[in-house]
């Protein structure tokens, strides 16, 4: 009997907790569904899992790779949702740089999509050249 008691308790508690943490990731989902996101070294690598990890938790991802036809881009076009879009950018090209960031600003305008300016292209051609 006090099995049973310990079981339907164990159950109830179980069931709670399975709600709790559904409902907070759903939660979080629900937080980054409007905001948009530009990830670069999309081709391989940390790039290509974050843009693939951003993408499952809801974000619309701008997903820039050095060629849109490599084998990781093309991978990306599969297998993530139609909310990952891929965009051609050679991070150490000016123009290529300022054209994903102009592309991206217009589509966020258009889809009604939070889309942060973290830097200014000076800034982020200073980071590349600093890592570079």
């Amino acid at each position: 009997m006090v099995l049973l008691q310990l079981l339907v308790v164990g159950s109830v508690i179980g069931g709670l907790i399975t709600w709790l943490l559904r409902s907070l990731m759903c939660k979080a989902k629900n937080e980054v569904m409007n905001k948009a996101i530009l990830v670069t070294g999309c081709d391989s690598g940390i790039g290509h899992e974050l843009a693939k990890h951003l993408d499952s938790i809801g974000f619309y991802v701008f997903a820039a790779c050095l060629d849109t036809s490599s084998e990781g881009a093309q991978r990306l076009r599969i297998e993530a949702s139609p909310c990952l879009r891929l965009v051609n950018m050679d991070v150490t090209n000016e123009d290529h740089v300022r054209h994903a960031l102009d592309m991206s600003q217009k589509t966020c305008q258009q889809d009604n999509k939070v889309c942060m300016d973290w830097s200014t292209t000076l800034v982020f051609a200073y980071v590349v050249n600093l890592n570079g």
